[in-house]
């Protein structure tokens, strides 16, 4: 009974992300992994090169609201608005909750700041 339930709920995490936003993620973490603090314009610029067909008709602000939905937002800095407050250890806890494959090391520690 405890395999099932634990089955039902791997289940459901692959059902809580969508491809996109998984990508949107990958992106993100590699950014911030290489101490870059991108906009959702550049992360966007990323996601159309790397999965044109899907990010096609995607705009800043889609992007902006699909990171949201993880608790990641933006930092206005020079009137920029960018994601410098994510850090390694956000990354790998969402990478761990929703079951993702973002090429984090798990054992981030929450001083993991980039």
């Amino acid at each position: 009974m405890q395999k099932h339930a634990l089955e039902t709920i791997d289940a459901g995490k692959d059902d809580q992300v969508s491809g996109a936003d998984e990508t949107l993620l990958r992106i993100l973490a590699e950014k911030r992994a290489n101490l870059e603090t991108p906009t959702a314009g550049e992360i966007l610029k990323a996601a159309q090169e790397s999965e044109p067909n899907i990010f096609r008709t995607w705009t800043a602000k889609a992007v902006s609201n699909a990171l949201r939905r993880y608790t990641i937002h933006t930092a206005k800095a020079h009137g920029r608005k960018l994601y410098r407050g994510v850090t390694m250890a956000d990354l790998t806890r969402i990478q761990s909750t929703y079951g993702l494959a973002l090429g984090l090391r798990e054992e981030a520690s929450a001083g993991d700041e980039c």
